[in-house]
C-alpha cells in the first residue's frame, strides 16, 4: 500500500512486480501511470482515488484482465476510458466525482459488473445498454445533470439500490417494475 503520501508518479519497474493483487494509490499526486502497470496480469484491485492531477490511465488497461474492482474517485478524466470496457471480470467500478460526460455503449461488455458508480459528474444520458448490466446491485447515478433514465433499467433485476438524487429527472415510470429496489 502506497496511500496518503505524496507521489507524482511511479517506477516504471512497477510492472515487473507480476504477483501484485492490491495496489492502492489513493491520496497522492499521480499525473499518470507508468505503461507499465498494465504488465501486473494478477492485479485484483487498483485504487487511485483522490489523485487529482490525474488525467488518464493507460490506453491498455484491458491487459489487467484479472482486475476485479477499480476505484477512480475524485481523479481528474473528462472521458470515460474505453479501455475500462473491456475488462471482463471487473466487479466494482467507482469513478465517482470526476469531469465525464457520457458514458460508451461498450459498457454493456461489463457483465460481471456488480456495482456502478457514476456520481457527481456531468453525464447528461445514460446508454440503454446499461440495462444489458444483468449482476448490477448498485448504481450510483447523484447529481449529474440526467434529465430522463433508459427504460432499459427495468431489465435489472438483481438491482438493490438505485441513487438517482440530484438530477433533473422529471418522470420514471419505466423503473416501477423494479420492485426490489432497497434504494432510490
Amino acid at each position: 500500500m502506497l496511500l496518503s503520501n505524496k507521489l507524482n508518479s511511479l517506477p516504471k519497474d512497477i510492472g515487473n512486480l507480476k504477483n501484485l493483487k492490491y495496489l492502492d494509490l489513493r491520496y497522492n499526486n499521480l499525473k499518470k501511470l507508468p505503461t507499465s502497470i498494465v504488465n501486473l496480469k494478477n492485479l485484483k484491485e487498483l485504487h487511485l482515488t483522490h489523485n487529482e492531477n490525474l488525467t488518464s490511465i493507460p490506453s491498455q488497461c484491458e491487459k489487467l484482465e484479472n482486475l476485479e474492482i477499480l476505484n477512480m474517485i475524485e481523479v481528474n478524466i473528462s472521458n470515460f476510458p474505453i479501455c475500462i470496457t473491456k475488462l471482463k471480470n471487473l466487479k466494482r467500478l467507482s469513478l465517482e466525482e470526476t469531469k465525464i460526460k457520457s458514458i460508451p455503449k461498450e459498457i454493456e461488455n461489463l457483465s460481471n459488473l456488480e456495482l456502478l458508480n457514476l456520481s457527481m459528474n456531468q453525464l447528461k444520458s445514460i446508454p440503454d445498454e446499461i440495462g444489458n448490466l444483468y449482476n448490477l446491485k448498485y448504481l450510483y447515478l447523484s447529481s449529474n445533470d440526467l434529465t430522463t433514465v433508459p427504460c432499459t433499467l427495468a431489465n435489472l433485476k438483481n438491482i438493490e439500490i438505485l441513487q438517482l438524487w440530484s438530477n433533473k429527472i422529471n418522470r420514471l415510470e419505466c423503473l416501477k417494475e423494479l420492485d426490489n429496489i432497497i434504494n432510490y
